[in-house]
């Protein structure tokens, strides 16, 4: 076993935090929006509602190519990436704060972190969702 590891070395650069949340955010985005545009139109237009997900995925294809399955990804991109970067960092960040602080709880201080990046990651959740919503309602 080598000699023990100072303080200094334990600690992440936050940019590799936010990079990485951001690339796995985007990557996700890009994986699942076609998920996401299916089950819109099935909300949104009864006709479509009325046809399997695989069918509704299909007219798409035909009508409009398969890029039309990613018809406002941008919007969705747009807001993803941030909460996604957020989310890595506060997980990175809030362990590390309260191990620093003078907290003489450093359990219960690292939960209370925990909780409150939770709760920003939720209203950023809920934001992109109302957002991308409004945009699929204006594309079409």
């Amino acid at each position: 076993m080598g000699p023990p590891r100072s303080d200094n070395a334990k600690k992440q650069h936050p940019g590799k935090a936010i990079l990485s949340g951001a690339i796995s955010g985007g990557i996700e985005i890009c994986i699942t929006y076609p998920t996401e545009y299916v089950k819109t139109q099935m909300q949104l237009y009864e006709k479509m509602g009325k046809l399997g997900p695989i069918q509704i995925a299909k007219e798409t294809i035909r009508t409009k190519g398969v890029f039309g399955l990613y018809r406002g990804l941008s919007s969705l991109l747009y807001f993803s990436i941030p909460k996604s970067a957020v989310r890595f960092l506060g997980m990175l960040s809030a362990p590390q704060r309260c191990m620093t602080s003078a907290c003489p709880n450093a359990s219960v201080c690292s939960c209370i972190a925990y909780i409150v990046n939770i709760c920003v990651c939720s209203c950023l959740a809920h934001l992109n969702s109302t957002l991308f919503n409004l945009t699929i309602l204006l594309i079409m």
